[in-house]
């Protein structure tokens, strides 16, 4: 009975384990494809800095169609959050560069790029998400 279970739970975690590579961003899939085949600690930076860009340009287009899409007095607001947004990546920034150089070893150098990373990550998904709620009006 129990071999019976095995075969069945490796079957399992195989779907999910696809399941969730269909469901992530093509810019995570990407980066993670590109750190599976340079596992180094460049490759990594190489791969995280790739995706950091691709985040930040896709924000950037989103901001342009956040702009088209608001009336002017969301969007006075939205500006208004968008540069107290810069100012807290800025400044975390900062702290991200003063807690990681305490850090020794280069595994820390890929972590502290994939943190920075987040930041953009974050806004730009915020900033997709508003645009589908846009869509709702």
């Amino acid at each position: 009975m129990k071999l019976f279970f095995l075969p069945v739970l490796i079957l399992m975690m195989a779907f999910s384990f696809a399941y969730e590579q269909e469901k992530k961003d093509p810019i995570e899939a990407r980066m993670d494809a590109a750190m599976h085949d340079n596992p180094s600690t460049a490759g990594m930076l190489d791969a995280i800095s790739v995706a950091k860009r691709e985040w930040d340009d896709r924000m950037n287009e989103d901001y342009a169609k956040l702009k088209n899409q608001m009336p002017p007095d969301e969007w006075s607001a939205f500006i208004k959050a968008q540069k107290a947004w810069i100012a807290y990546r800025d400044v975390q920034i900062e702290s991200l560069g003063i807690t990681y150089a305490k850090m020794q070893g280069t595994m820390w150098l890929p972590a502290r790029a994939h943190a920075e990373m987040d930041l953009t990550k974050q806004r730009s998904q915020f900033m997709q998400k508003t645009l589908e709620l846009l869509t709702e009006r």
